[in-house]
This record gives C-alpha cells, structure tokens and sequence, in this order.
C-alpha cells in the first residue's frame, strides 16, 4: 500500500501531431504576425515581411526581440509568456503552443531569429520535427539548442538593428501566386485596424513566372 509519483513528460512526438490541426495556412501565418505586433517596440510603427519565396515561409518583422532569458521560455511547450513578458491589453499572440502550432502547421521544419533591443547579439534556435520523433520519452527529450553570434551570416534580419524571424521550411502545403493570395486577404482583414494607423506587412512569393512580386495588403 502506499502512493507513488509518476514523471509526467509529454512523448516527444507530440512534435509531429502539433502541426494535425485545423487551422489553415493564412491563419497559422496570422498568428505568427501576432506574435510580432505583441513585439512592438513602445508605439513605433512596425514593419512585417512575409517571405513566400524559394520554398519556404519567412515571417520577420522589427520589433524588440527576444533576449536569451525570453527566447528560452518562449521555446518551452506551453508556456504561458505572459508570466514573463509586459503584454498589452490588446495582445495577439501567445508562444508556447502558439507559435510551434502554427510553424507545424506550415512545414515540418522551423527556425527562429532573434536580435533584442539594446544588445549587440543575436539568437538561433530550430526544430526538426522528423528528428523529435526519434528521441526517447523523458525529461532530456524536450532539450532545445540555442546558439547567440554577433550575427549569423544566413540571418534573414540582415542589417536590422533588432527584430526577430521564424523561418519555415519543408513545407506540407503547396504554395503559389494563389496561396500569396489567401494569405494577402487573410492580413488585411485580421490586422485592418493596425494597417490603418501605419503598421505595414509586406507578402514577398514568386509567381507562376518564377519573378520575385511583392504585394501589399489591400485593407490599407
């Protein structure tokens, strides 16, 4: 007779069952700009490009950043940021789930960038969703690399004095000139009011030409 205590880890293929949801591929690119408008620095404006060129999908945008201290939460499965971050009352976005959910549901392979304000360094971490299915269930399983360099030369923040970029790759959706489409209205309907007080977002795809366009959302 007597109790015992069971460690409660989550098998690490949850990785690939994340990604099984029901949100489209706009709104899984919605929430990550959400997350980038909860970056806002003070009340500057704030730019977001969408790269959908070169089979991936890029989301970047010039807010704070995220220190060492931020980014390892945010990277934590279902961590609530709000316990860790100063969010508005009309915060968006929400990592934890948030972000992995919708990287998952856009490809089987995802990064993040990440330069904070104030600091000369930035940050790098991935996920290979493939590779989580093959780690054994325990409490190192959920370990997450992140490496800091002044810069790193594949940055997609490029010469941004701060900011942060998710960049999905293996991508389970076809894209396209269409798909740029549906993501287009999807932004300017969902972020209409931020379109009109000066935010911008930019949709970079290649079309069914193979050019390089840039669009803008028509909410503005």
């Amino acid at each position: 007779m007597g109790t015992r205590v069971v460690k409660n880890y989550p098998s690490p293929r949850l990785m690939e069952t994340i990604g099984a949801t029901n949100q489209t591929p706009p709104e899984a690119i919605g929430e990550l700009v959400a997350n980038c408008f909860d970056a806002r620095c003070g009340n500057e404006k704030l730019t977001i490009t969408i790269d959908m060129c070169g089979g991936q999908v890029a989301v970047i945008d010039d807010g704070k950043g995220m220190t060492a201290e931020i980014l390892e939460k945010a990277v934590c499965i279902a961590e609530d940021m709000s316990n860790h971050i100063e969010r508005g009352e009309n915060a968006k976005g929400h990592f934890g789930m948030g972000f992995k959910t919708s990287c998952s549901t856009l490809g089987r392979f995802y990064e993040i960038y990440t330069r904070p304000i104030g600091q000369d360094i930035e940050y790098h971490t991935s996920f290979d969703i493939s590779e989580y299915t093959k780690r054994d269930s325990g409490a190192d399983a959920w370990d997450v690399t992140i490496e800091d360099r002044k810069r790193f030369a594949a940055s997609p923040l490029g010469s941004a004095q701060h900011g942060s970029a998710f960049v999905i790759t293996r991508l389970r959706t076809d894209k396209g000139k269409n798909y740029a489409s549906a993501v287009l209205a999807y932004l300017g309907e969902a972020f209409k009011p931020h379109l009109e007080h000066g935010d911008e977002i930019f949709v970079e795809y290649d079309s069914g030409r193979a050019e390089k366009e840039k669009s803008y959302p028509q909410a503005v």
